[in-house]
């Protein structure tokens, strides 16, 4: 996942995947940290540039995990298809759509 923030994510285009469907991810911070599991909807399809997953309501307790995991990713300037674009970025895994 890329863009990461307390309301959603974005994420590399998956075929058969489209707006609307629902996914049950696990969003992976610190090491030897469970990752947290969080329900997403796919609310934006941008083609090759990916699509933008909007979490359901969190718990206080994963909200507050996030927004430390967010806090603690360094800031990345654009600079248009460089490395850079993979900076920020969780690993996440889909458990089931």
């Amino acid at each position: 996942g890329r863009d990461l923030s307390v309301a959603g994510m974005r994420i590399e285009p998956l075929p058969g995947l489209g707006l609307g469907d629902r996914l049950h991810l696990a969003i992976y911070g610190d090491p030897g940290e469970s990752p947290f599991l969080v329900w997403a909807s796919v609310t934006r399809d941008d083609g090759e540039a990916g699509m933008a997953l909007t979490f359901d309501p969190l718990s206080r307790e994963i909200g507050e995990r996030l927004e430390r995991l967010v806090g603690s990713l360094p800031a990345v300037e654009s600079l248009h298809d460089t490395e850079a674009q993979a900076m920020g970025s969780v690993m996440t895994e889909i458990l089931t759509e």
